[in-house]
């Protein structure tokens, strides 16, 4: 079996796994979060163990800096007027509704594991096999299915919008870390996005 294979094979029954925990611990967003760590964060881990991940670069200059601080502020801004214009379509009102779990889980754990996962695990690896687009593309799909159980097991409704808002910031996510090379960065834009997508999109 080739390698691009056995990472989609092996990335289906991490799905399943994930979609039969949230199934029966649905009601606490701490376990849930503590779950996706367990059964995403470690197995990768492992299996990309002795591999770089490109997290922090200590060769950047300060123009290095400079650069990935406005590629940060420019992709905010696109993720606000994006917010913006789906808050508007919805007619949604702007929610100033934010819990210490929503802080803890959405704005400091949840970007953590998933950029680790997704931005620095899956899209280099994707890269290895596919052209850039093909890998940013399949990573994106992934971030959107790995919310669809939580969005199920809360009895939230699954849109359009919610799905194309999760894909877009997962491409939005996967070109950051492309022109930066900085996880960091992705893990920045991650937490303020999911602000922005409480304050807006929360209904």
């Amino acid at each position: 079996m080739s390698k691009k294979y056995f990472y989609l094979y092996y990335i289906f029954y991490l799905f399943i796994a994930w979609s039969i925990i949230v199934y029966f611990i649905h009601s606490s967003e701490t376990i849930i979060s503590l779950a996706k760590f367990i059964i995403w964060g470690i197995p990768l881990i492992f299996i990309y163990h002795g591999k770089k991940i490109q997290i922090f670069n200590e060769k950047n200059n300060a123009l290095d800096f400079k650069i990935i601080t406005v590629y940060i502020f420019a992709t905010l801004i696109l993720l606000l007027l994006y917010a913006m214009v789906i808050n508007q379509a919805l007619g949604y009102s702007v929610s100033t509704s934010v819990s210490i779990w929503f802080v803890l889980n959405g704005v400091i754990f949840a970007p953590i594991i998933e950029e680790f996962i997704f931005r620095g695990y899956l899209l280099q690896t994707f890269q290895n096999n596919f052209t850039f687009g093909k890998a940013n593309t399949i990573q994106s799909l992934l971030f959107v299915f790995i919310h669809f159980p939580q969005w199920l097991a809360r009895g939230t409704e699954i849109t359009i919008f919610s799905c194309s808002w999760i894909f877009v910031f997962g491409i939005i996510l996967g070109f950051l870390k492309k022109k930066t090379n900085w996880l960091y960065a992705c893990m920045i834009v991650h937490s303020v996005g999911n602000v922005l997508l409480k304050i807006f999109l929360d209904s």
